[in-house]
């Protein structure tokens, strides 16, 4: 379900008189930062499956060919959301693991969006200021 259509739901809910409008406000409000449609956009996310369960981004980063960088937006948070879900439902998930994925991120004409590529386990090491390595 996208973001907008989630919204407009629980405008509803609520009973909000400007339910309909809610696609109008997300795209006055955060329209410029949506991935450009069609655009391919080169990067990775470092994320983990904490011992408590979640599955969180710790770090990401997408440029295009051109060099411009892809904001955060609602609708790259749902589709980065997505995306990390389908990661640990693919094995990713061992508890406190943290995985580096690498690849491409397209958003399509129909708001949907397509992920190309492969997460690998990263090795961890604490830091912590003052101690000796």
């Amino acid at each position: 379900m996208s973001v907008t259509k989630a919204a407009a739901i629980r405008a509803v809910e609520l009973g909000t008189p400007f339910a309909g409008d809610v696609e109008a406000v997300y795209q006055d409000t955060w329209g410029h930062l949506a991935p450009k449609v069609k655009v391919v956009y080169s990067g990775f996310i470092l994320w983990t499956h904490t011992i408590h369960g979640d599955i969180m981004p710790i770090d990401w980063a997408f440029k295009t060919a051109a060099g411009d960088e892809l904001s955060g937006s609602p609708w790259f948070a749902t589709d980065l959301s997505d995306h990390l879900c389908h990661e640990f439902n693919r094995g990713r998930n061992y508890p406190g693991g943290v995985w580096r994925w690498e690849g491409t991120f397209i958003r399509n004409k129909n708001g949907t969006s397509r992920f190309s590529g492969k997460s690998r386990p990263q090795r961890c090491v604490d830091r912590f200021p003052g101690r000796a390595r």
